[in-house]
């Protein structure tokens, strides 16, 4: 694949560990079983005791008392927000996406390359980034055909607006392995973070350099929103003045107040090092020619990671 012309001479891509800290949502530690706590013995003893009493001296109370101990309270879990991220070229090609998971217990970022091969609902097999031109509708439904994922809506924007909301955060500070040259490019770094500009940062997240896979590609991505989700103003005022000027494209379906809300909640997660982006397990479609989603490896990830298996609607 020939290089971009946009591609700083040395700005190659660096493995997603190397763009930024690692951030891992906090689970439990190593060796915990994952159940919820149960009472001790001692308590529920104490509310058997006191329950008997009670009873013995002809009141309800004691029925009451050894409910409340025994029975487990619901632990529901917390509402999960999710969506389809995508950034566009100049034609209005999808060039990087993502599905995005978040609730109080974390972010997920599903990387997801354009050529995923989707099931669209009446009509049939094409790739993601094709539905994506045809509506943002289409997309959400044949990419939550694909990965079994609830995806409430489209955020949809071009590389110029990912730029602007670069810019308009200040930049963003990314660890870039080499250097690059020429117009816009980023000085000499040797892996030490720099803080981008919006120009900058949009290469850096959607260009593709000679030899280059698709997979780091789309972690480069995944660094820049990352650092851009952190880099958001904790005050909503200053977020949303942010957001005033990016206009997202016509496949946005998710509503402006729906999309400062997620930003909002992803900007919480990553400030607070709960954030962490995965490329979605691709395999060879037999039936389409195309790449599929590797179900048995996603089945996998999705047990590790809390938002989108919350979202799941179905084994696939």
């Amino acid at each position: 694949m020939p290089s971009d012309p946009r591609w700083p001479d040395l700005l190659t891509a660096p493995d997603s560990a190397a763009a930024r800290p690692v951030a891992t949502p906090r689970h439990r530690s190593a060796g915990s079983s994952g159940a919820e706590p149960t009472p001790h013995a001692d308590k529920i003893l104490a509310a058997w005791l006191a329950g008997v009493l009670a009873l013995m001296l002809g009141t309800g109370a004691g029925l009451a008392w050894i409910a409340l101990a025994i029975i487990p309270r619901s632990t529901a879990p917390p509402a999960t927000r999710t969506a389809l991220a995508v950034v566009t070229d100049s034609h209005g090609r999808m060039v990087a996406g993502a599905l995005l998971a978040v609730d109080s217990r974390g972010a997920d970022c599903l990387l997801l390359p354009g050529d995923l091969t989707v099931d669209v609902p009446g009509e049939g097999r094409t790739s993601l980034a094709a539905a994506v031109s045809r509506s943002g509708g289409t997309a959400a439904a044949g990419l939550a055909q694909a990965v079994g994922v609830r995806v409430d809506g489209t955020w949809v924007i071009g590389e110029q607006e990912l730029a602007e909301l670069v810019e308009a955060v200040g930049g963003v500070q990314i660890a870039v392995s080499e250097s690059a040259r020429g117009p816009g490019a980023v000085g000499s770094t040797g892996r030490e973070a720099q803080v981008l500009t919006g120009q900058q940062a949009a290469v850096y997240a959607t260009a593709r350099e000679t030899g280059e896979s698709e997979e780091q590609r789309l972690h480069r991505f995944g660094a820049v929103f990352y650092a851009l989700m952190e880099a958001l103003p904790d005050d909503g005022e200053r977020r949303a003045a942010a957001l005033q000027d990016v206009q997202p494209q016509q496949a946005t379906t998710l509503p402006l107040p729906a999309v400062r809300q997620l930003l909002a909640a992803l900007h919480e997660r990553a400030d607070a090092e709960e954030f962490a982006d995965v490329m979605l397990p691709m395999a060879s479609s037999s039936a389409s020619g195309g790449l599929g989603v590797d179900h048995a490896r996603l089945a996998a990830l999705l047990v590790g990671r809390r938002p989108l298996a919350a979202a799941r609607i179905s084994d696939v």
